[in-house]
């Protein structure tokens, strides 16, 4: 039951670990080495460009406490250039637990990212962003419960989500149909549906 594996994540004791304050929004960012050290995926720059579009937008801002969750061995030096050269004190580097971080995050973004599935399993909100000539086909473009938004409007998409909370609410239901469709779980009686196909 995936309810009980979210209860082990306890909440209080996590944002004591990472210096959550109890009123900060926590926008979790997971990268995927968008950016031009990386030329082997290209060399380009969109996960730069979304780092730098969160501290315009979102920087110092005691309201707020951005999590940069990079790409297992990622070169992250850009990164840390970018937030130490604007002197930002709300936005953090982390490279542990992916799911402890998801735990404590309010919202997570990303442009393809396979965390983006596991924000789902969390039910959490989610943002794919996309840019003017980079939009890659995903399993999540049929799904309408993740946010698919430009980069020119993903301020104004991550606070509309964070601040009208039926938004959340209302994708609950696209959520589970997500997940069932993605794991193939039964709509009725797993457990007996399991059972069948052992037994037969």
């Amino acid at each position: 039951n995936f309810e009980k594996i979210k209860n082990y994540f306890d909440k209080k004791l996590l944002d004591k670990k990472y210096n959550i304050k109890s009123d900060q929004k926590v926008i979790l960012f997971t990268t995927q080495y968008l950016q031009k050290f990386h030329t082997t995926h290209g060399g380009f720059d969109y996960d730069v460009q979304i780092l730098e579009e969160l501290i315009n937008n979102f920087g110092n801002s005691d309201e707020f406490k951005i999590i940069v969750k990079p790409h297992p061995s990622e070169n992250i030096h850009i990164y840390k250039t970018i937030i130490d050269k604007n002197n930002i004190k709300n936005f953090e580097i982390i490279e542990e637990n992916l799911f402890e971080l998801i735990a404590i995050s309010d919202i997570v973004l990303s442009v393809y990212s396979y965390s983006m599935m596991d924000a789902i399993c969390f039910r959490k909100p989610v943002i794919r962003v996309i840019f003017d000539n980079f939009d890659p086909k995903t399993l999540f473009d049929e799904f309408n419960g993740i946010s698919k938004c430009h980069i020119k409007e993903l301020s104004n998409e991550i606070k509309k989500i964070l601040f009208i909370k039926q938004s959340t609410s209302e994708n609950i239901d696209e959520y589970e149909i997500f997940i069932k469709e993605q794991y193939h779980i039964p709509e009725n009686n797993p457990k007996l549906e399991l059972e069948k196909i052992l037994n037969s």
